[in-house]
């Protein structure tokens, strides 16, 4: 660990990348920011709301001393809710759209947090999984953050030992990776100057179901299966963890002037207690969209309460850091609003607004909600309904028939807000290669779009796939890229395949350049033993092996990138992605 703590230390002299847009400067003494961000952790997976099983002392505290928004929502899955923490903006907005195929890509032009930040004397940090563009400038390091520590993917294989991502540099790390990012947090407070951002994306409790001996027989002797068993570790582990930054910030004499937000990003992954509300990751409903929040700045006047009637949401996080940071937005538009005003005076209420949600299912369907102070409108594929939540919180009765005129209304401002939070469009932008601060550019298989008889081997193509099943010269993998310096790349191939592969032939061609290889060596397909304590869906980790392929010539400008099988006999070989690198 030493060396990567070493060049996250070293990273803070990075550049920023900002959006060429200026924010009002104060000199005054800013706070720190710190924002923990969980992964699939629902409502009801922490103790202070009402679970009688879970430990999260740290967290239950925390919740004493802090304000506690009963009603906080978010998207209904990872990836949007990301983009809109970062921007405050609805996800669509963003062009951000789903979890995978580059659908979870923020755009690069939208104006992020950090970079606000930045622009206003602070040094920013991402910690964890990011979720919103694996390639620069769409990673951390193009959106503002000067050090970046963690993985870019949707999910990570394996959560000990694992090979994170350092500054564009990746890194073997020893132990449990919530206990190793939080590490490089502790360091990162011990060793920043102050102003600083840090948001702190732990991938727990998502799954693989990993998690330490000690955390997991807690809870199986408390009688759980092991999946819930396994789930209440992780979050017990994140409580364990949220207490050493707590501890650090008190150590460095920082916690009374910082800003420390604890909230998830979706409901939980599967039905287990969440305070009996409807619904789970993926879901509008209640228990899919609502999650733990707490916000905490000793220093702010804050007055610690439950916040039970107004409601906040993930959009409103960016104008409210500025607001309490002293720091101008009026050159900025949100979706959201600030509720700094409410924070620090009980008498207060949020104006009461409506709150969209938005979820893809398939190319043709998708569910939406809208939500007021006292009512939630679902629309589902074939089912829509309504609740009065101030009365119903676990909607037992819907109320369409009822109250068909309310309905009405809230259908048709939905029909609205859909297609002007689509206006920008939502076909993700190309993978960029070229540049000068990024001379290796990934494409990896689950980014591609594929052609005939290949297929993921995974089924869906989530992070981390791979591809399989090459049959004949119909089959393809091709990835929308734009070139951004024209020039000589070095192209290199992942791939795993037996002593029937070595001669297959292939050809990688974009903008008229074509290069034309063969397999040159058998790979064994070497699985990484995990620690799993349930069968996982997601794919194993896998040693790649690699084939430097050649080099090509390409000119600034956009185009397809074509992986071409050549043979008309059936291949083994299974193929992980191509890495691009500048060469001159």
């Amino acid at each position: 660990m030493n060396s990567v703590l070493v060049n996250i230390i070293l990273s803070l002299v990075l550049s920023s990348f900002f959006t060429g847009c200026s924010w009002k400067y104060s000199s005054s003494v800013k706070p720190n920011v710190i924002i923990v961000l969980t992964d699939d952790q629902g409502w009801g997976d922490v103790g202070y709301n009402g679970n009688q099983i879970i430990e999260t002392p740290a967290l239950d505290s925390l919740a004493k001393e802090a304000v506690v928004f009963n009603r906080f929502y978010v998207s209904p899955v990872c990836a949007p809710t990301r983009a809109s923490i970062l921007t405050g903006k609805y996800h669509l907005a963003t062009g951000t759209s789903w979890l995978t195929h580059r659908k979870e890509v923020m755009r690069e032009r939208e104006t992020t947090l950090a970079e606000v930040l930045s622009e206003n004397g602070y040094v920013t940090a991402y910690f964890g999984k990011w979720h919103n563009g694996q390639q620069y400038p769409h990673d951390p390091l193009g959106q503002g953050f000067e050090t970046f520590f963690g993985f870019c993917a949707g999910h990570w294989n394996n959560y000990f030992d694992a090979k994170l991502e350092s500054n564009g540099i990746k890194v073997a790390t020893k132990g449990y990776i919530t206990d190793v990012i939080t590490d490089s947090v502790v360091q990162y407070i011990h060793n920043s100057p102050q102003p600083f951002m840090a948001i702190v994306a732990y991938n727990t409790p998502h799954t693989p179901y990993q998690v330490p001996d000690k955390y997991f027989n807690k809870y199986i002797k408390k009688g759980l299966d092991d999946k819930t068993a396994a789930i209440y570790g992780m979050c017990e582990n994140i409580d364990d963890n949220v207490l050493r930054i707590q501890n650090a910030l008190k150590a460095e004499q920082k916690h009374d002037n910082t800003i420390f937000i604890y909230l998830s990003d979706n409901g939980p992954n599967y039905v287990r207690y969440n305070g009996g509300y409807k619904g789970r990751k993926a879901q509008v409903d209640e228990g899919g969209v609502r999650v733990p929040f707490i916000i905490n700045y000793p220093g702010g006047n804050i007055k610690s309460r439950e916040v039970n009637d107004d409601f906040a949401a993930h959009i409103d996080l960016f104008p409210t850091i500025l607001d309490l940071c002293k720091i101008s937005s009026d050159t900025l538009t949100f979706n959201g609003k600030s509720f700094a005003g409410i924070l620090m005076d009980s008498t207060k209420h949020l104006v009461d607004r409506k709150f969209y949600s938005h979820q893809i299912f398939d190319e043709n369907s998708f569910a939406g909600s809208v939500r007021t102070n006292d009512y939630l409108l679902t629309l589902y594929p074939h089912d829509t309904a309504l609740f009065n939540i101030k009365t119903d919180p676990f909607q037992m009765m819907n109320i369409l028939k009822s109250e068909n005129a309310l309905a009405d209304s809230l259908i048709n401002d939905f029909n609205k807000w859909l297609p002007q939070v689509k206006s920008k469009g939502l076909i993700p932008e190309p993978i960029q290669i070229g540049h000068r601060i990024a001379p290796m550019t990934e494409l990896p298989a689950h980014e591609s779009a594929l052609g005939n008889h290949v297929e993921f081997a995974g089924g869906m193509g989530w992070a981390n796939d791979w591809v399989l099943n090459w049959t004949d010269t119909s089959d393809y993998m091709q990835w929308p890229i734009n070139v951004v310096n024209t020039g000589r790349y070095n192209v290199k191939l992942h791939y795993v395949g037996s002593k029937k592969t070595v001669g297959d032939n292939f050809s990688l061609s974009c903008q008229n350049h074509q290069l034309n290889f063969k397999i040159e060596n058998a790979i064994s397909k070497s699985i990484v033993k995990n620690q799993d304590r349930v069968t996982r869906d997601e794919v194993d980790e896998v040693s790649w092996g690699s084939q430097t392929i050649g080099e090509l010539s390409l000119q600034e400008g956009a185009c397809l990138m074509n992986l071409v099988y050549q043979d008309n006999e059936a291949s083994d070989i299974e193929i992980k992605g191509i890495e691009i690198y500048r060469s001159n």
